[in-house]
C-alpha cells in the first residue's frame, strides 16, 4: 500500500488472495495511517482477488474512506461487481473500473 504524490492511496491485492476480516482491518488501518488527516481516496487493484468474505466486506463498508475506485479485470467482472455493490452499499462513493487511468481520473475529482 502506497500513497502517491496525487494523494491517492494505491493497494494491489495479491494474485489468488482471499480477504478475511483481519486482512480488511489491516488494510483500513494502513490507509488511515497513510492518509493522516487527508481524505482517504483509495484505488484498490482487485484483479487478483479470489474471494472476500462477508465480515471483510462489512469492515470495508464501515471504513473511513472518502471515495474508492476498484480496479477489476474484465467488463463481465464489472457487471457482477455492480450487482454485489447494490447489495452492500458503502457510506462513500465507490465505482468499478477496468481502466486504471479512468479510476485515477474519477478519484481526482474528489481532491479539493
Amino acid at each position: 500500500m502506497t500513497m502517491g504524490e496525487d494523494g491517492i492511496i494505491r493497494f494491489r491485492v495479491s494474485p489468488g488472495a482471499t480477504v478475511n476480516a483481519a486482512a480488511a482491518q489491516q488494510c483500513v488501518t494502513g490507509a488511515s495511517q497513510l492518509a493522516g488527516s487527508a481524505k482517504q481516496l483509495l484505488l484498490i487493484d482487485m484483479r487478483g482477488l479470489r474471494d472476500i468474505n462477508r465480515d471483510a466486506r462489512r469492515i470495508y463498508n464501515d471504513g473511513p474512506a472518502f471515495a474508492v475506485a476498484l480496479l477489476i479485470g474484465s467488463p463481465i467482472s464489472k457487471v457482477i461487481g455492480s450487482f454485489f455493490l447494490g447489495l452492500n452499499k458503502p457510506s462513500y462513493p465507490l465505482r468499478l473500473f477496468t481502466s486504471e487511468q479512468e479510476a485515477v481520473k474519477w478519484l481526482k475529482d474528489f481532491i479539493d
